[in-house]
């Protein structure tokens, strides 16, 4: 019995030290996506952000993808879902019947994650994808 138990414990060590490293691969790949093309924006990169939904308190996840852009605005299409993680699953289909637009400081501040609005809470920029 107890050597099961080791065996368990040492399987149990190496999940979670592939998880731990695997963690910090994604954190430092969604830095350096956030470094490449916050600064840089083109129509079509989908941004990825966590935020409290203000009616519910959950924190969830939703793209959305640059319709547009000019020098003080950027005008994105939202993903018609949002999500409890991080999964892509159904993430990726936009509602492209209306845009809603964000400053530039409304930018920085989602950046920074203490952006809020009357749908979001701490809203935080996690990704940018170029496709």
């Amino acid at each position: 019995m107890t050597n099961l138990w080791i065996k368990s414990l040492k399987i149990a060590a190496v999940i979670a030290a592939f998880l731990i490293i695997y963690l910090q691969f994604v954190n430092k790949d969604r830095d350096a996506s956030l470094k490449k093309y916050f600064d840089k924006p083109q129509a079509g990169d989908v941004y990825k952000i966590r935020y409290d939904d203000k009616e519910t308190g959950f924190s969830s996840v939703r793209y959305f993808k640059i319709a547009d852009f000019n020098e003080n605005t950027v005008f994105f299409f939202r993903s018609k879902m949002s999500s409890r993680n991080i999964s892509d699953l159904f993430l990726g289909q936009y509602d492209e019947s209306a845009t809603i637009g964000f400053s530039r400081q409304n930018l920085l501040d989602i950046k920074a994650g203490i952006f809020f609005n009357n749908e979001m809470l701490n809203a935080k920029l996690l990704e940018i994808e170029r496709r």
